[in-house]
């Protein structure tokens, strides 16, 4: 071993180690600070640190073979005072331990990154299990801030909607700046009266700088502060006090001061995009009601989308040329007619003349341009659908920061069946507005539509923890719960729900199918006396004078074929279906939601009646309802779609065996689908439905017992009906 030594001495192997040590280190402490100082990607230093490790065997078996002379770089001498076989087995011996070397700090890298890997998706792992998962979007993490309200430190404490509005002013400026990502004021406004920390609400918004300040007000004059803060370290990183004669004006250059210093701070590649004049009001008064305005209409309640009316209203007449109060006043009379009862055509009427003057106003405003989508979304027809997306899209380049355009081209995408695409685009919504609840429970409904009860659970769950005083979470609780067979639980959840919204059709509609399940056909009367309910009641009970009555006064169009379809009239349905399926292009994409399967496979009977080719529709239904145990089919729909599948195609035996499944599971579903006039007859079928009508009968006993002890917001048919 000591002729080893002296040999790595004598070539100079000792001194390149410790030499290429220090550069090493020197190597990697100027990749951090480099990395920090010019904003270079975080896999700066890592990249670095890496090719200083890979480098150092090179830089050993280099020293062993090679010296410095002062003829230049040579080849080492073998020492002529040690055999041939001693010169041979050092060699061996510096090679074997250089890869070896190699192999130990490669394995460790190799470790390290993969704990790193695996911390960060067990990290994603318990977010996705413990609270809403959030995606980033393309801006860096550093690059994030939340806009939170100024608090009110005037002599009477009276102006803080001045303070709310200032820092409205600042948000919607801080949007337009590329590379930044603000969250919405719907998130950072929620904080207002909790005791929450800076770095607690950092942490809840995923952001990385907070803005925080102050207003007082005084007489003609106004102080304003604001501070700038790092959430990680809690360090006041900027901070500036401006007092100025209180006027619109001196407010907004305030504003823009504010902003220029942040973009600073940031370092960032950020550049601030002004806004438009028609996207702001000089009358404080006006820009006042506007903000009461937008607050009353995200509680979509009836009461509070009045409110919203009068606000929007009043802002219009103190400032007509003011976009942003036509562009809410046209949404609130859209989310009427879920939400407070108005009819669809009255609900577009009175929006569409609003939308048309707010694009006239501000043609570029993301606020406009959303409101146009919602509006040609609302219309549901194939080309108001492709002109929702267009308008969704200027929307998103218009300001990159607006959660309601991405929420909305979410929404159009789902119409059109573009399930994971729209996921992607609510995901980006719900990270620059992460406490929406109209974003989360949209979120929460999409993935029920892909049996991803897991994370429509977590967003269900914390909808009633974020709003316990809205029905959002309740439904989709409800849904939920319906899925699982759960009818009780579900009755139950919709119940609260309906108690905090009686006008949501929604909600009502959902009342009424689960009491059509269990056969309390009245009680859906009287929760929902629509039309359309009339009809599903003269169906269930085989009243064909009320349905003929009422269908003439169904609106809906994809309703119309439904009844059509179950009341026999395959030449009508078949002519609205086939126009409802080429409006979305549905036989141009496999089938992607239980919605669709379910159109498809009654396209597909009503072609099998009328003698039509139905291969593709069959072909496509196939693959969908691809084979598989009966242990892993695990939701009422699946298990209703594989049932009427298998009894279209004839395989009575295989419906037979899902509809034991079902009874075993506790499942229970209505046969008034045509499908079942072949078999209605047949012992066994008619076994299976006397079999499921008395576990239906056990949930009407159990539905009926809450209904006669009912929780005391509850809002419950009279006994006698």
């Amino acid at each position: 071993m000591s002729v080893f030594i002296a040999e790595l001495r004598r070539r100079n192997v000792f001194n390149v180690i410790a030499g290429y040590a220090v550069i090493g280190w020197l190597v990697m402490q100027l990749a951090v600070v480099l990395e920090s100082a010019l904003h270079l990607p975080t896999w700066f230093d890592t990249i670095a640190t890496i090719l200083v490790i890979i480098g150092f065997p090179i830089a050993v078996l280099l020293a062993w073979v090679f010296q410095f002379t002062p003829k230049g770089l040579v080849r080492t001498s073998k020492n002529p005072t040690l055999s041939k076989a001693v010169n041979s087995k050092n060699t061996i011996t510096v090679f074997t331990l250089t890869g070896l070397i190699s192999a130990g700090l490669i394995t460790l890298m190799w470790m390290h990154l993969g704990k790193n890997t695996l911390a960060d998706a067990n990290t994603e792992t318990s977010q996705q299990t413990s609270q809403l998962t959030i995606e980033p979007l393309q801006s860096s993490a550093t690059q994030s801030i939340a806009v939170l309200p100024f608090n009110d430190f005037s002599e009477r404490n009276d102006q803080s909607y001045f303070g709310h509005g200032i820092s409205e002013e600042l948000l919607n400026l801080l949007s337009r700046i590329k590379g930044l990502r603000v969250v919405s004021r719907t998130s950072s406004f929620a904080f207002v009266g909790k005791d929450a920390t800076v770095s607690e609400i950092a942490k809840a918004l995923k952001v990385a700088h907070v803005l925080e300040g102050s207003i007082r007000k005084s007489g003609n004059t106004i102080r304003i502060t604001a501070q700038l803060i790092n959430a990680q370290t809690d360090e006041h990183v900027w901070s500036e006090t401006y007092d100025r004669p209180l006027s619109a004006q001196n407010l907004f250059a305030v504003q823009d001061e504010i902003a220029s210093k942040i973009t600073q701070q940031l370092k960032g590649k950020l550049t601030v995009v002004p806004l438009k004049d028609s996207d702001k009001t000089l009358s404080l008064e006006a820009y006042e009601l506007y903000l009461q305005g937008r607050e009353s209409q995200k509680l979509r309640s009836p009461e509070s989308l009045a409110i919203a009316v009068e606000k929007f209203t009043k802002v219009i007449d103190l400032d007509p040329n003011f976009a942003p109060a036509y562009s809410g006043l046209s949404e609130t009379y859209l989310l009427m007619e879920g939400y407070a009862g108005l009819d669809k055509q009255t609900s577009q009427e009175k929006a569409t003349p609003l939308v048309i003057r707010a694009l006239e106003l501000a043609p570029n405003s993301a606020e406009v341009l959303s409101s146009a989508a919602y509006l040609a979304k609302d219309k549901n027809t194939a080309a108001s659908i492709k002109e929702a997306q267009h308008y969704a899209n200027l929307a998103i380049e218009a300001n990159h920061n607006y959660a309601n355009a991405y929420f909305l081209l979410g929404g159009i995408l789902w119409e059109q069946l573009k399930l994971q695409e729209a996921i992607e685009q609510y995901k980006k919504a719900r990270l620059l507005d992460p406490l929406s609840s109209s974003i989360l429970s949209n979120l929460a409904r999409i993935y029920l539509s892909l049996d991803d009860k897991i994370n429509a659970k977590i967003i269900g769950d914390d909808l009633v923890r974020l709003h316990p005083t809205q029905p959002f979470g309740y439904s989709v609780l409800a849904d939920i719960a319906f899925k699982n067979g759960d009818y009780s639980e579900s009755h139950s959840m919709l119940q609260n729900a309906y108690a905090l919204n009686q006008q949501s059709t929604s909600i009502k509609r959902n009342l009424a199918r689960l009491y059509n399940l269990v056969g309390l056909y009245q009680h859906a009367l009287w929760y929902n006396d629509s039309p359309t309910s009339q009809v599903w009641h003269g169906i269930y009970t085989n009243n064909l004078a009320v349905v003929s009555k009422q269908l003439p006064n169904v609106k809906d169009t994809t309703d119309v074929a439904w009844f059509l379809y179950y009341l026999r009239n395959y030449e009508k349905t078949n002519q609205i279906v086939n126009a409802y399926i080429e409006a979305y292009k549905f036989l141009d994409r496999p089938i992607e939601s239980a919605a669709s399967a379910d159109y498809i496979i009654a396209l597909a009977h009503t072609r099998q009646a009328l003698g039509v080719n139905n291969e593709q529709l069959l072909s496509m239904l196939k693959t969908y309802l691809r084979d598989k145990p009966l242990e892993q089919v695990n939701n009422v729909n699946e298990f209703k779609q594989r049932v009427l599948f298998n009894t279209l195609m004839g395989n009575h035996q295989q419906s037979y065996a899902m509809l034991e499944r079902m009874i075993s599971l506790g499942y229970v579903m209505t046969f008034i689908d045509p499908i079942f006039d072949d078999v209605r007859n047949a012992s066994k079928f008619q076994n299976q439905i006397d079999a499921m009508e008395e576990l239906r009968d056990t949930y009407q006993a159990q539905i009926n017992t809450q209904l006669a002890n009912p929780n005391p917001l509850w809002v419950v048919p009279p006994t006698n009906i």
